[in-house]
């Protein structure tokens, strides 16, 4: 508050300031609040914002963040981006964490707002952490014939993978040479 032309009359300061000064005498002597802060009208103090929530400065309310955006902490002046491997949809109102993409799965897009951007690995590939931006290629000897795999499956015995991100495994014969690829062919020994 401020007395605008005598003591016996007072002014609230606008939403977005703050006066705590007793006795003030000028609309001038109401502050600003802080980006992270805002205030009502008559404020004597800003309050921060909570998490979930920010301000970019002399606000009357705190602005929630976006879908595909959150922030943890009070007084934030930004929101972050959710990660890849991880969306924030709009009906998540807390606005404090992203959602994570479940093993098997993975999603490269950053400030993601749907579930729909997690994809299940391909064949040959597995993912056994949630929240991944990418899946990791099955080991020699490891295989994945289906997509979305959280682990890869070991070939059985007499059988051979030649080549990491293998879908399937091959019957092992002494006599002959592995590719190195997928593309490359088998050779006998003479």
């Amino acid at each position: 508050l401020y007395a605008a032309t005598s003591l016996l009359s007072c002014s609230h300061c606008p939403s977005g300031t703050f006066n705590p000064k007793f006795g003030s005498k000028q609309i001038e002597d109401c502050q600003d609040c802080l980006a992270g802060q805002f205030s009502q009208s008559s404020a004597s103090v800003c309050k921060e914002c909570s998490p979930g929530h920010f301000s970019s400065g002399r606000a009357a309310s705190c602005m929630p963040c976006a879908a595909g955006y959150f922030v943890e902490t009070s007084a934030a002046t930004e929101c972050r981006a959710c990660a890849a491997g991880s969306y924030r949809e709009q009906h998540d109102a807390s606005g404090t964490a992203c959602s994570l993409c479940p093993t098997g799965q993975y999603s490269q897009v950053t400030a993601a707002t749907s579930f729909s951007v997690c994809v299940p690995c391909p064949l040959g590939k597995y993912n056994p952490t949630p929240g991944q931006p990418s899946c990791m290629l099955c080991g020699h000897q490891q295989y994945s014939d289906q997509e979305g795999r959280d682990e890869c499956k070991a070939c059985p015995e007499d059988s051979v993978t030649s080549f990491r991100g293998a879908f399937s495994c091959c019957p092992h014969h002494h006599n002959e040479i592995w590719p190195v690829s997928p593309a490359a062919s088998l050779y006998s020994l003479p």
